[in-house]
């Protein structure tokens, strides 16, 4: 988590955002403000480090506290503290050993400094060629135990800069003068090329980078598409084989709904059209009926002589054969005969 610490700042940098949009005047975070800070972090399980910017942290007091005592509450809390600063503070190298051993007497985590050694800097020493608080912080690395210098990460800044006293690299600096040298050189209508074929290079990168992850993420998403589907068939076949034993008129209908359920789960992952019908809702098994002979009822009156057929109801029961059976399923008009 970043925070703006305070307003206030020893320097006026043309760059900062605090020249471009500047704060509230006068705005200083308290110490009650920064524990309320911390509790509420405490809530947020991404949070790993809170880092102070401004403004100059090291300006900040509180009553008798100042920016080490904000940097050990934080350690305390269980979060990795750091605070970015134009290193003016530690032009003076007895307050710079001052505020490192203040922390590392009362804290146990890793302290992030980032230091900016800038040459607009008000700081910046022109015979040595940078400013003296990166000196001064270097010294006290020396003389601290490796225990306690594994807790410093110091992380230095510059801008880049094409100016003959930049920090940067000789090999850098040359390159880069190179390119504005060549870029600057070219005709109007070049230089609108050169723009123009830079930025559609970038695009086909980022096409590239998005093509990337669109197949990674297809193909985890298929994987994963594909074991629910597998997950799903190991169970379908399980009941499956148990119905060919207990009960084999439903099977049928239990491979329909495997069939439907591989289907929706495919159309819900994929979105695709769901043309297909619904699966069935069935609350009970409905066994089919064995089909039987087809039955006529014959009156007592009739002159066929049926006395061997007749039951306690005065009526004969004949059994037609199998052949006429299709006939008299097919025929409209055919019910009984009396």
């Amino acid at each position: 988590m970043m925070i703006f610490l305070l307003e206030d700042c020893n320097f006026a940098c043309g760059h900062c955002v605090r020249e471009d949009e500047p704060m509230y005047p006068g705005y200083k975070l308290s110490f009650e403000q920064l524990k309320l800070c911390l509790l509420d972090c405490r809530k947020l399980e991404t949070i790993e480090w809170v880092h102070f910017s401004g403004g100059e942290p090291t300006l900040w007091t509180d009553e008798k506290l100042d920016l080490a005592d904000l940097l050990i509450e934080i350690s305390k809390a269980g979060f990795e503290p750091g605070f970015t600063t134009n290193g003016s503070y530690f032009d003076d190298y007895e307050k710079c050993d001052e505020l490192f051993q203040k922390y590392f007497n009362f804290a146990n985590k890793r302290l992030r400094l980032y230091l900016s050694i800038d040459t607009f800097h008000q700081n910046f020493d022109a015979k040595i060629g940078r400013a003296e608080s990166l000196d001064n912080v270097i010294k006290y690395t020396k003389n601290i135990s490796p225990e306690k210098r594994k807790l410093l990460n110091i992380i230095v800044l510059t801008t880049i800069s094409k100016e003959a006293k930049s920090l940067l690299p000789n090999n850098m600096i040359e390159y880069y003068e190179a390119f504005l040298d060549y870029f600057m050189g070219l005709s109007l209508s070049a230089q609108i090329l050169t723009g123009f074929l830079i930025i559609i290079g970038l695009v086909a990168i980022g096409y590239i980078i998005y093509g990337s992850l669109w197949i990674t993420y297809q193909s985890i998403k298929f994987s994963i598409v594909l074991s629910v589907i597998c997950i799903y068939l190991v169970f379908a076949s399980i009941n499956i084989a148990i119905s060919l034993i207990t009960d084999v008129e439903n099977v049928g209908i239990l491979w329909s709904k495997t069939s439907h359920g591989i289907q929706k789960i495919i159309s819900d992952t994929y979105n695709f059209d769901k043309n297909t019908p619904a699966e069935p809702k069935v609350s009970a098994v409905i066994k089919p009926r064995k089909p039987s002979p087809p039955v006529i009822i014959i009156n007592k009156s009739n002159p066929i002589d049926n006395s061997s057929l007749i039951n306690e109801k005065g009526q004969a029961e004949i059994h037609l054969p199998q052949s006429l059976l299709f006939s008299t399923q097919n025929s409209k008009h055919f019910s009984t005969f009396t």
